[in-house]
């Protein structure tokens, strides 16, 4: 966001006039990026002694700035243009979700009581973050001054990082190696009893294999009022209040099959096909007032822009957990559950919490033309209280806890590349 034009000379006024003389236009004359511009000032007033003095670095005039697309103010500069746009490309990393061990495996030979049992099992998948990697967005902003002097703005910024989904697939045929999904029972913590359900073993499943799906949608925007409260020839300090808005939203589905061979699983036969699914399913939803500074200091073509705010409001959660077990080729429904999602933590949940989420960023900006910007720059975004989806998973089967909500800080960091244009 540029309100000064690219200043390689200093502003000239070509028309010198006496002190108490009524006249009715003025031509001024600034040069950019090796081009010179000319304007035309068209007004009626009685004009100050200062403004015969022209080779100063002081302003052309003090008493006031005119509507005709001239400024003074001390800027030395030429405002061409009442709109701005700025159109950027985002690469941004994400906290990503951190998931309990989901999928195990061990030897041939286990016994079929510690098959995928933790700790002696294999990890497949789990006990880690997911979603963490680079994404590809973009962002706009809008803006339009409300002054000559470039001292009052109002802009809007919208950024989204697209829905990023990721599939991981574990899959076994015949009897080897042991395939299983771990959990655990406990009352207390203290009673901790670690179990596994097996998708693939010689004397309990065959065939079996998991398939999980991960997905994360991260959009946001703001309006703001931009207000200068100091300035001088090199450097300008913007003073920023509005309203933040903010979405997170995360999608963990967890589907296994296998065919089952255990005598005792009752009222499952021998040789039949069960399929079932766990969904946890978490949307964060943010309104907030901000506030904060921008600073932005010019070296000729050059301007390097930091900003600094932090907004303040109510982080709405949802949690939603389904399940569901079915056979195959028959298709009937055993349960209304699935593994991880059962009858104790099952449904939909929602609260509204506090929170605050600071930005940070910086920005070089290269003026190539008159109403043309070229920039690259750095952001960082917090979340202080947000829920996923995965940290929503309770591993504990034997006494879940239905009401609680699992949160935590949630940041997007990354590289900004953009291109401004003043119309």
């Amino acid at each position: 966001m540029s309100r000064h034009a690219c200043r390689s000379f200093p502003l000239a006024v070509i028309l010198i006039l006496g002190t108490q003389s009524l006249v009715n236009s003025a031509e001024l004359r600034t040069t950019v990026a090796d081009r010179t511009i000319y304007r035309t000032v068209a007004f009626e007033q009685m004009l100050p002694q200062k403004l015969a003095d022209t080779k100063g670095a002081g302003p052309v005039w003090d008493d006031a700035c005119l509507s005709c697309g001239a400024s003074g103010c001390g800027l030395q500069c030429v405002q061409p243009s009442c709109y701005y746009a700025d159109l950027e490309y985002l690469l941004w990393w994400r906290s990503g979700s951190r998931v309990p061990p989901l999928v195990t495996t061990g030897p041939n030979g286990t016994a079929s009581g510690v098959a995928g049992v933790l700790p002696g099992a294999t990890v497949l998948f789990g006990d880690d973050r997911i979603g963490g990697g680079a994404r590809p967005g973009g962002r706009l902003k809008i803006g339009m001054w409300l002054d000559d002097c470039g001292a009052r703005a109002v802009e809007a910024r919208f950024f989204s990082l697209g829905k990023q989904t990721l599939h991981f697939d574990f899959a076994t045929q015949g009897t080897a190696p042991i395939l299983a999904r771990p959990f655990t029972n406990a009352i207390n913590p203290a009673n901790l009893i670690s179990s596994a359900k097996v998708l693939t073993h010689p004397d309990l499943a065959q065939d079996g294999n998991v398939n999980i799906t991960a997905s994360s949608e991260v959009l946001g925007g703001d309006v703001l009022y931009r207000l200068g409260v100091c300035s001088s020839d090199c450097w300008d300090l913007d003073f920023l209040a509005g309203y933040q808005f903010a979405r997170i939203d995360e999608n963990l589905l967890i589907q296994d099959t296998f065919v089952d061979q255990d005598g005792s699983n009752f009222p499952v036969p021998d040789g039949t096909r069960v399929n079932s699914f766990d969904r946890f399913d978490a949307r964060n939803e943010f309104h907030a007032g901000q506030f904060g500074l921008e600073a932005t200091y010019w070296a000729d073509c050059w301007r390097l822009e930091v900003l600094a705010k932090v907004a303040l409001g109510n982080m709405n959660q949802i949690i939603d957990i389904a399940g569901q077990t079915t056979s195959d080729p028959a298709g009937v429904v055993v349960s209304a559950e699935g593994l991880l999602a059962n009858v104790g933590n099952i449904g939909r949940r929602e609260q509204n919490e506090f929170a605050v989420a600071p930005e940070l960023g910086a920005t070089l900006v290269y003026e190539i033309h008159e109403c043309v910007d070229l920039s690259f720059g750095y952001s960082y975004i917090y979340f202080s209280k947000v829920a996923q989806a995965g940290e929503q998973i309770d591993p504990n089967l034997l006494a879940p806890s239905p009401l609680q909500f699992n949160t935590g800080s949630y940041w997007l960091h990354g590289l900004r590349v953009g291109a401004e244009m003043r119309f």
